[in-house]
């Protein structure tokens, strides 16, 4: 699974006035572009929440995801993916 939140902030980085995930309904897509039409910045209720919380918790280690470009995190995802369908594919470690 995706992390959304990542995902959120690395297009929010890139330039994007707003973020929405496939699940939000056709009204909350409707007033996300509303709001970026008006020159705010939209993030819907949860992944405001979870923005929130992540920038105001307390600083831990980082665990090397964040640093990686957004090309490098999709092969990430896909050798995941190959190891999952493949579990008998020798990956190198």
């Amino acid at each position: 699974m995706h992390d959304e939140l990542l995902y959120a902030e690395r297009v929010l980085r890139a330039g994007a006035r707003g973020y929405i995930t496939k699940h939000q309904t056709s009204n909350e897509v409707m007033a996300a572009i509303r709001k970026v039409l008006s020159g705010e910045i939209y993030l819907g209720a949860r992944m405001a929440t979870r923005a929130l919380e992540s920038f105001s918790a307390r600083p831990r280690a980082q665990n090397g995801v964040s640093h990686l470009t957004d090309r490098e995190l999709e092969i990430f995802e896909l050798i995941g993916h190959v190891r999952d369908r493949c579990p008998t594919v020798l990956i190198p470690r």
